[in-house]
C-alpha cells in the first residue's frame, strides 16, 4: 500500500493557525487510502492543548 501525505499549510482558511495541533496530538486530518480520500472530523480541545474531559460536552454545544 502506498501511503501519501496531505500538508495543510499554517494559516489555511480551512483550518486556521491550528495545523500545529495535528502533529503535536497525533492527529491526521485526511488520510489516502485505495484511492479514496478519508477527511477527519475536527477534535475538540482547550486552549492549552488537551481535550476536554467531558464527551458530553461537545454534544450540547
Amino acid at each position: 500500500m502506498t501511503i501519501h501525505t496531505v500538508e495543510i499549510p499554517e494559516g489555511s482558511a480551512v483550518f486556521g493557525q491550528t495545523t500545529s495541533a495535528f502533529a503535536r496530538f497525533g492527529h491526521s486530518a485526511a488520510v489516502r487510502a485505495h484511492g479514496h480520500l478519508f477527511i477527519a472530523g475536527q477534535i475538540g480541545r482547550r486552549p492549552d492543548g488537551p481535550p476536554r474531559a467531558n464527551p458530553r460536552y461537545h454534544r450540547r454545544r
